[in-house]
């Protein structure tokens, strides 16, 4: 394929500053793939993502998932030219890359990045798209990888069914209309991938390879490749792996010759299937105008919008136990009304600006006043390509709870005519504000650390409407609102005035099309045996009083019908709700469009010119922090650090204050999370501004028990000394006021506290396990159980007393200030004047602070675990199982222990998830505690936690005598020594967490309250910012610039005699030396009640699909009354359908089906037959020390 017959496009692309050393390039294949390449010199890693535009709404009726089977069966079964399973993934885990991919309804997404650190053919980045390029030229399908891959999207799913924002987004699914195929269930599992598939006698192969030819279309492809090589390379690069793909159905059948047909009858030829010529005429070559999904989607859709007002039923109960949530939202599609899909995106934007705000005289503001709510989130959800959703999530308090028909009335009778209506130029100038903050924001957003995750997001974005999106805005996301890009602003002149007001009259008629009573849809989440308003709805409504079963999720649900029309609110409203104000934290240079302009084209130009330019790698660049200020009551280290530019005239602070007199208990404890949640509350209306602004905080304590307060902000420089008066001026009121807080802010506080741990209770059992390795090792990790009992004796007198105590007493000051620090003076003196006093002479204390271990270490010899049951609804089990091999504080241990990691990574997924499949989420690697280290193994699955046990024993065992046990002191240090201290060396070792998970929970706790944007709060800047801070709380002052300080000249010496000592030693299944924990979260669901659930979803699924109908209900009556027994529970269902005289129906059409899948169904579980799986490692021997259970953690902690 020639170089020539690639179209490239002169696309002045809107870039920020972060962004400015790299060259982009916008180019059409011959194929007619679009293909976005980006070069970075600066960059250590290559990434690359290809995005297609099928997905689960093209999945046959028959097989729901076949979309996402498809997605699994590409990456893992190979293709003709690279037939052997796992190629990719063997290639990607060698070579410490990261890959993943995804399916939605429209899309399906895959993606990888590998170091920049081998230089040979065999191990470079071409070589890897190569293998990767050839899954969508022609895969193979091998028949014997596609149920390890159902095991494999049945655990996801699983996974799923615990998680609110998944049963949030089936719920709407429910309400949607049965006509669009947004309403179905698209993620698959083992009942529609499997069984039903095999009672209907459907061959997977096969369908996979129809629905592969149909929709794996070159024309349907966008991709992009980002890397430290030149656009030109990476062009040879796409060119050569890319070109090959088939453009239409037919040119691939030319390809593949011997294709069996599909069993399925052949539906109709879509649009895509007529065109015969390959030809691009100029019309289809105008990359500005494409909108590859919208021409996608369009027949398949045939009008057909998600939502329409012919769907009676505008609201959903669903019967969960989980603290209780809402969402209400509003369908929004743009076919037949005046709006364009550009006006749409624009005003759907200015809409989560309006409704998500939080400041005085917002609904967020006014629910929190009258203790509804704890938080409020407003977004947009995309449906399909011809609707999206206005979403307003509310997470109810148990009062709020009960006053849904307030919260409904409020926004329906109150705030959408006051804001559709009224005071139109408020609201231009506030469009006018908010487009001057997009684009400051724009301009100053932290640049994406992953190859990968950036190329992901860029391709799929890619398909989207171009000309609504306007393709220079393709890194901002979303379009500029001005007229034809350009920005001026409302105060700027009196045209500029009239533009904007004639915006906000636009903006108003959007409200009053979308924003209507019947176009609303609520969705309630919780229990309903507590929800009042749910028992007003089902008395109005009595034909429809039954809850139902979803078949998918499992969960039961009721639709209902909301009467909104002509409604008034059944409560007085004195409150003033208004749009927001002018942002006071905007720098004042903001508001002058002519230097936004001119910051934003010169870094957009910079770009363009930036292949001519010098640029050095940002690793070789990175500096770490400098102590500039020290004495016995504090520590203020600077880093000015502006590596990606994305800190240019901001910073990030960190403020950490320790009580040197107050003794850490549960009780002191408690008494500071509470503190946290009154500032939160007290400041948060004031400082949302700042959030909007791009600023960020966190409030936290300490994660070790310490009495310490901690503050975190990142913003424009010049903005963080307010934010800090406010912080610090409501701690000295809280202590000095007798007014403040009041007893009801106290009892909000004592809620939000108590909610946070709920919350936590109620998170996978994965995360549940992690956190209870540090409750049960870090020594003031207080137990849940302890910190409720804590929270409950807290009353007024008692916290007022220690707010005084840890404000007049003793203190010491850990100060961090990284990026622009002009503002370092300013601010620790200002801490010093009002806080701290650490800068003073006179202030005393009788000795200097000095760190104190605070880690349990685990004996020699110890095999224990603790048991502690899941939440209610989640069928998974999980396990974390921690090996500890040393001190911290000891290198050599330590790098030990960090080679183990890489080892582990190099077949932990291959051999416990792939090949053995003992569950969905694996990950095992490094564990770092305050004063000790470790090795870690975490599994979620559907088999029991003692089943997982035994797997991970003989995983260790495996490792021992199959890899270490058969190796050469050469093959050693060849592959596996130097490819680490390779690795190590390249900066990009962190990246093993993509197995292992976070080497240090500490870096990932959040603090007690966090508000921002969560791509700030992510970033790789703030992350590092992050792990410096932690550094020096920890007094490690070597600063290594990742998780873990290795001593590479040890490892680099290392022998095979003395890795297996340590191993023998430390890790080894067989060592009676060997110091071993395993936390253990288990479902409350038995194995029995497990297969019974899944058995009725089945089932009512199937009947459904077939026209029989039959309650959830009496399905599960059917199968609770067949014990496990296949025969008896086809009679069962033989004689419900006969009392309705419909068993004729039943016999003649699908009994026979019906049988098979009742086998399927009623087969034991994955995990409890490990007969099923290969037997590959030795079980001749268990642990040398047996396993005991620790009944009292808090007895085990004290001992």
């Amino acid at each position: 394929m020639s170089w020539s017959n690639v179209k490239h496009y002169d696309i002045q692309f809107y870039t920020p500053v972060s962004l400015e050393n790299r060259t982009h390039r916008l180019c059409k294949l011959p194929n007619g793939m679009e293909t976005l390449l980006i070069s970075d010199p600066t960059e250590n890693s290559s990434g690359c993502s290809l995005t297609v535009a099928t997905g689960s709404h093209n999945d046959p009726d028959e097989i729901p998932g076949l979309a996402h089977l498809c997605e699994h069966m590409l990456l893992a079964a190979g293709s003709r030219r690279f037939p052997v399973p796992g190629t990719y993934h063997g290639m990607i885990a060698k070579y410490n890359g990261l890959q993943n991919a995804f399916t939605t309804g429209e899309q399906t997404s895959f993606y990888f990045e590998l170091p920049s650190i081998h230089t040979s053919e065999e191990m470079s980045f071409h070589q890897a798209v190569e293998v990767f390029s050839s899954f969508f030229v022609e895969p193979l399908f091998q028949s014997d990888l596609i149920n390890k891959e159902i095991y494999a999207i049945e655990s996801e799913h699983n996974g799923n069914l615990s998680s609110s924002s998944k049963i949030f987004y089936h719920a709407a699914r429910l309400l949607s209309s049965e006509k669009h195929t947004f309403h179905r269930f698209g993620t698959g599992n083992m009942s529609t991938l499997k069984s039903m598939a095999q009672a209907q006698g459907l061959n997977l192969k096969d369908e996979l390879q129809h629905y592969f030819d149909e929709n794996y279309l070159s024309s349907h492809m966008t991709l992009c490749i980002r890397g430290p090589q030149s656009v030109n390379a990476l062009a040879k690069i796409a060119i050569k792996s890319f070109g090959d793909i088939p453009m239409y159905p037919s040119s691939r059948r030319n390809i593949i010759r011997s294709i069996k047909p599909s069993l399925r009858s052949p539906k109709k030829s879509s649009r895509r299937s007529k065109l015969t010529s390959p030809v691009l005429t100029q019309e289809e070559d105008e990359i500005h105008t494409t909108k590859i999904l919208s021409d996608t989607w369009k027949e398949k859709y045939a009008n057909c919008l998600c939502f329409s007002e012919s769907e009676k039923q505008n609201a959903i109960f669903v019967n969960v136990h989980k603290l209780p949530m809402s969402r209400i939202f509003f369908p929004v599609h743009w076919q037949n009304t005046r709006f364009t899909k550009k006006d749409v995106v624009t005003f759907a934007h200015f809409w989560s600006e309006i409704f998500g705000d939080e400041s005085e005289g917002s609904l967020c503001h006014y629910f929190k006043q009258e203790g509804w709510i704890t938080s409020c989130y407003a977004f947009t959800s995309d449906f399909a390509t011809n609707g999206m959703g206005l979403v307003l999530e509310l997470s109810l308090t148990n009062t709020g709870w009960k006053k849904i028909s307030s919260i409904v009335e409020t926004i329906s009778y109150v705030l959408i005519p006051l804001f559709s209506g009224n005071d139109t130029l408020t609201l231009s100038k506030f469009l006018s504000d908010q487009c001057s903050i997009d684009v400051l924001r724009f301009i100053y957003l932290p640049k994406e650390s992953s190859p990968m995750q950036e190329c992901s997001s860029l391709s799929c974005l890619m398909q989207e409407d171009l000309e609504a999106l306007d393709l220079r805005c393709l890194f901002k996301g979303s379009p500029i609102l001005s007229e034809e890009s350009s920005i001026s602003f409302f105060h700027e002149n009196t045209d500029s005035e009239r533009w904007w007001i004639g915006q906000a009259i636009n903006f108003q008629m959007f409200l009053k099309e979308f924003m209507t009573t019947n176009n609303i849809r609520l969705i309630l989440l919780g229990d309903l045996s507590t929800c009042p308003f749910f028992t007003e709805t089902i008395q109005q409504d009595y034909s429809n009083k039954a809850l139902k079963r979803d078949a998918a999720y499992d969960f039961e649900y009721l639709k209902v019908i909301l009467n909104l029309n002509d409604g008034k609110p059944s409560c007085n409203m004195h409150y003033n709700f208004h749009f927001p104000k002018e942002n006071c934290f905007k720098p004042k240079w903001a508001n002058c469009s002519s230097t936004l302009n001119e910051i934003l084209m010169t870094s957009s130009n910079k770009c363009r010119s930036a292949s001519l330019s010098f640029a050095i790698n940002s690793d070789l660049i990175k500096t770490i922090p400098t102590l500039v200020s020290q004495n016995e009551h504090h520590e203020m280290w600077i880093l000015p650090d502006d590596v990606t530019g994305s800190l240019r005239f901001k910073s990030v602070v960190s403020i950490d204050v320790l009580s040197m007199q107050i003794k850490p208990s549960p009780e002191n404890t408690m008494h500071l999370e509470t503190l946290i949640q009154i500032l939160f509350i007290s400041l948060c209306p004031s400082l949302y501004p700042s959030i909007k602004l791009g600023f960020s905080y966190e409030f936290g304590c300490s994660t070790k028990g310490d009495v310490s307060i901690s503050f975190t902000i990142s913003g424009f420089s010049d903005g963080l000394k307010p934010v800090l008066v406010s912080l610090i001026s409501t701690i000295r009121r809280i202590a000095t006021d007798p007014e403040f807080p009041s007893k009801e802010l106290l009892r909000k506080a004592r809620v939000l506290v108590r909610n946070t741990y709920q919350e936590a209770a109620n998170r996978s059992g994965v995360d549940v396990a992690s956190v209870g390795l540090l409750v049960v090792l870090e020594k003031n990790m207080w137990t849940f159980n302890e910190r409720m009992n804590a929270l409950e004796d807290i009353d007024m007198e008692g916290f007022k007393a220690f707010c005084r105590s840890f404000l007049d007493g003793p203190k010491y000051l850990n100060l961090f200030i990284q990026g622009d620090i002009s503002c370092a003076d300013e601010l620790n003196s200002y801490l010093n004047d009002s806080f701290t006093g650490h800068l003073q002479k006179y202030y005393k204390v009788q000795s200097t602070f000095k760190h104190h271990l605070s880690t349990k270490e685990l004996e020699p010899g110890t095999n224990v675990y603790i048991q502690q049951p899941g939440q209610k609804d989640d069928p998974n089990n999980s396990i974390v199982y921690f090996i500890q091999t040393g001190k911290r504080n000891e290198m050599q241990i330590l790098s030990l222990t960090a080679f183990t990691e890489y080892l582990l990574s190099l077949s932990i997924v291959s051999e416990l998830r792939n090949r053995r499949q003992i569950g969905y989420l694996v990950m095992g690697g490094l564990r770092l505690l305050s004063d000790t280290v470790g090795l870690h193994i975490t599994v979620m699955s559907d088999a029991n936690c003692m089943t997982l046990e035994s797997h991970i024993d003989e995983y260790f065992a495996y490792l021992e005598k199959e890899i270490l046990g058969k190796l050469s002191q050469e093959t050693f240090s060849e592959n596996y020594v130097k490819p680490y201290v390779n690795l190590y060396k390249s900066t990009t070792a962190d990246k093993l967490q993509k197995f292992a998970g976070p080497a240090n929970l500490s870096n990932e706790i959040v603090g007690n309250v966090q508000s921002g944007d969560a791509f700030i709060l992510n970033s790789s800047t703030m992350k590092r910012h992050k792990k410096f801070r932690n550094q020096i709380l920890d007094k490690q002052y070597e600063f290594c610039d990742r998780e873990t300080c290795v001593d590479l000249n040890f490892i680099s010496l290392l022998t095979l005699p003395r890795y297996t000592q340590f191993y023998k030693e430390t890790i080894s299944l067989f060592s009676a030396k060997r110091s071993k924990l395993s936390i253990m979260i288990t479902s409350p669901m038995n194995d029995g009640d497990v297969a019974d659930r899944r058995l009725v979803s089945q089932l009512e699924f199937f009947l459904k699909m077939k026209g029989l109908v039959i309650s959830s209900e009496e399905v599960a009556d059917i199968v609770r009354a067949a014990n496990g027994k296949p025969t008896l529970l086809a009679m069962q269902l033989f004689h419900s359908f006969k009392a309705r005289n419909e068993a004729w129906k039943l016999c003649s059409t699908i009994l026979k089906e019906i049988t098979k899948m009742i086998w399927y169904g009623l087969r034991p579980p994955r995990g409890s037959d490990t007969n099923s799986i290969a037997q590959a490692w030795d079980e001749s021997k268990g642990p040398a020390v047996a396993l005991k259970v620790i009944e009292d953690i808090k007895t085990y902690k004290d001992a």
